[in-house]
């Protein structure tokens, strides 16, 4: 049984950088996200690096795709922000597993670790002056939706094994990316 969380946030690292898959009949940017996590261990009252959870992203939108592209990279912190699945499957060696899936509607880069530059895409650049205008005018929190960082700088953990993304080609958005996903 998959659970579905919509309006899930999450901060992390990128494991790769962001590409472009045909899947079915649209074009996805995807990325693998890394989520370092801390546990207190009472043995020795010290905060540990706990095991990472790792999170496939998909993103349909072809301005936002092609604007992470662009944007991010191998090791960067961003903010996911969209429809988020988690499945169960055991491996063909019998190990049990959980597949979690993001389709996202926001990406933003933390700017906890980093200096981010904000300027208008090449879409928004081409409407003229007043679009121009109208993005440098607009609230801060419109310019950088969704811009959060954790509050624990955690070192980069080992990614796992490179998924296949050709279940992504039955998903839809907000489906949270596991309908027609086959083991």
């Amino acid at each position: 049984m998959a659970v579905r969380v919509k309006d899930f946030h999450v901060t992390g690292n990128l494991v790769d950088d962001p590409k472009e898959i045909e899947a079915g009949d649209r074009m996805l940017t995807v990325f693998d996200l890394a989520e370092n996590t801390r546990v207190f261990d009472r043995e020795s009252n010290e905060w540990r690096n706990g095991a990472p959870n790792y999170f496939a992203v998909a993103v349909e939108d072809p301005r936002m795709a092609e604007n992470i592209r662009e944007s991010l990279q191998k090791g960067q912190r961003v903010t996911v922000a969209g429809t988020m699945s988690a499945q169960a499957y055991v491996t063909s060696q019998g190990q049990p597993g959980l597949e979690n899936r993001i389709w996202a509607d926001e990406v933003s880069p933390s700017l906890k670790w980093a200096v981010a530059q904000v300027s208008p895409d090449a879409q928004a650049q081409n409407r003229g002056p007043r679009a121009e205008q109208s993005f440098h005018q607009a609230p801060a929190s419109q310019q950088m939706n969704g811009a959060t960082a954790d509050r624990q700088q955690q070192p980069q953990q080992e990614a796992p094994v490179q998924q296949d993304y050709t279940t992504w080609t039955a998903a839809q958005p907000g489906s949270g990316g596991m309908h027609g996903a086959g083991r």
